[in-house]
């Protein structure tokens, strides 16, 4: 008999945890009504916290990759002066060869 009751819980536990994989929240609530539990929000509550919190992350993520092309476009113009400089130089120096 313990067998046979260990086994029935098993299956019960694996059609709560199917319920609860589910899309959504109705597998969620329906585990806490079988349960004689009464949702008071509280998944709701935290799915839409979750959901500001990833929209902030894409947010700022997107930030950071507009200031990362910033930088790179800096960097690139950076680079350019730096040769404009080098090429000043190497005339200054060819001229003062001459002279």
């Amino acid at each position: 008999m313990a067998g046979s009751s260990a086994a029935g819980e098993d299956v019960s536990m694996a059609s709560a945890v199917q319920r609860s994989s589910g899309t959504g929240s109705g597998g969620d609530m329906s585990i806490a009504m079988e349960q004689g539990v009464q949702p008071a929000g509280s998944f709701d509550q935290w799915k839409n916290d979750t959901d500001l919190k990833i929209a902030g992350l894409v947010t700022r993520q997107a930030q950071l990759m507009e200031g990362q092309a910033q930088l790179m476009e800096g960097q690139a113009q950076l680079m350019e002066g730096l040769a404009t400089v080098q090429q000043a130089v190497m005339k200054l120096q060819a001229s003062q060869q001459q002279g």
